[in-house]
């Protein structure tokens, strides 16, 4: 372990989606000093994170994804999935797929009904417009796509972060949306409103000027890294968070453990630790410093420094599942190019394939409006079974009341459809 004494106001765990912004906004007060701790490493300017038509390469690739594979599931036959996460500056800004969709504002509020004050909608709302500066779409897209109802929204973003719509419209994409106007699905509400219902183009954090990936690395860690008061340690693997415990039993963070390349460090910290370390590195953390279950914590033989068993539990995930269809006569699909082609495209005028490769087509459906008397009966008693039970604790029974609020409003969507345009036939 290393002997030398390192000390710092604030430790960061985690220069992902939210640690690489808390760094550039607590780093504007010269009079702290801040230790930023990231697992990856920085790859900006890998041409795999920046150029959005080769988004595909970075999944389940270990030098940008932690590779989480769950175990198995029951309600999937035992089938195990996986779950990809940054690893790397950025985190998972920095490998996703690009689209930035909003909640409704039911969803956060149930936020702040759980416990979490300043979370609800009134709260967050300001934030969507501040993190990220929107571009224009062109004439063209914008009279296509019927996207008039965001120029509002696109005049007020004032962010880092580069977001942009379509380059072009693609034929699908009209389809798309004629489609769900039919089925009275059409939102001309701003998503930025908190009414996520409905058929929308959404946009995308790619930078509307240079067709780059904009991510929590670029956008708001790159342009303060050389602030005397911070510093990115990368390749670093968090052990655990050291605890004093107080006379009160609370426990008090006064320094971090931590290896980079087999080799384990330790820094103190004056004011505060913030895990920052995503939704399976967070709780992992804790767990590794004795918070948690005291039934996982004895399984790994691991003290217990302060019990907490709501650690690591109550994730609320999305499944995906893929629909593949017959397409009609006479529907054309555009034409691959080349790989080489491609390159070419993107590397000289940042057009083509490369420069898009995103998904913009979204749809948020309210279960109700598709059901009859019949199948709304059949929904209760299955609501009944699963939702409600003598062994739930308070807080599983308030979020199993929120849950089964939306899924029973005709007004709040309990499921998103999107259409990849870079879907291609089988036979391609």
């Amino acid at each position: 372990m290393s002997t030398t004494p390192k000390t710092y106001d604030i430790i960061i765990l985690g220069a992902g989606t939210s640690g690489s912004l808390l760094a550039n906004r607590l780093s504007e007060d010269p009079a702290l000093s801040i230790l930023l701790l990231e697992a990856g490493q920085d790859h900006n300017r890998d041409e795999r994170i920046y150029t959005p038509g080769l988004n595909a390469q970075l999944l389940d690739n270990p030098s940008f994804d932690w590779q989480y594979i769950s175990t198995p599931q029951p309600g999937i036959e035992g089938r195990t999935v996986k779950q990809p996460r940054g690893r790397v500056l950025g985190g998972s800004s920095a490998i996703n797929s690009f689209a930035l969709i909003y909640p409704s504002a039911a969803g956060l509020d149930a936020w702040a009904d759980l416990g979490n004050d300043g979370w609800d909608w009134t709260g967050m709302k300001p934030y969507f417009r501040k993190f990220q500066t929107v571009c224009a779409p062109s004439e063209t897209v914008r009279r296509e796509l019927g996207l008039s109802h965001h120029d509002e929204s696109v005049r007020e973003t004032c962010g880092p972060l580069r977001a942009c719509f379509p380059q072009v419209v693609y034929p699908r994409q009209k389809v798309w949306l004629e489609t769900f106007r039919t089925l009275e699905l059409e939102n001309r509400v701003e998503a930025m409103d908190g009414k996520a219902l409905g058929v929308c183009i959404s946009t995308c954090h790619i930078d509307g000027e240079t067709r780059e990936r904009s991510h929590a690395g670029n956008a708001f860690f790159a342009p303060v890294r050389e602030r005397a008061n911070l510093r990115l340690v990368c390749g670093a693997t968090v052990r655990r968070i050291v605890f004093d415990k107080e006379a009160d039993g609370l426990l008090n963070a006064t320094g971090v453990q931590y290896t980079v390349n087999g080799v384990e460090h330790q820094v103190s910290v004056r004011k505060e630790v913030i895990l920052a370390a995503g939704v399976f590195g967070s709780p992992q953390i804790l767990e590794l410093s004795g918070i948690g279950s005291p039934r996982i914590l004895g399984e790994h033989g691991i003290d217990v420094a302060y019990a907490n068993p709501n650690v690591g539990e109550n994730l609320q995930d999305h499944m995906r599942a893929a629909l593949l269809f017959e397409a009609g006569d006479g529907v054309e699909f555009e034409p691959s190019l080349p790989e080489a082609e491609a390159r070419r495209l993107y590397e000289t005028s940042r057009t083509g394939p490369w420069a898009e490769r995103a998904c913009h087509t979204f749809a948020y459906m309210p279960l109700q409006q598709f059901l009859s008397a019949e199948e709304k009966e059949g929904l209760r008693s299955v609501l009944d079974k699963h939702l409600t039970g003598p062994s739930l604790s308070p807080f599983e029974q308030k979020r199993n009341d929120f849950v089964r609020r939306m899924i029973e409003s005709p007004n709040e969507a309990t499921a998103t459809a999107y259409f990849a345009l870079d879907a291609r036939p089988m036979s391609d």
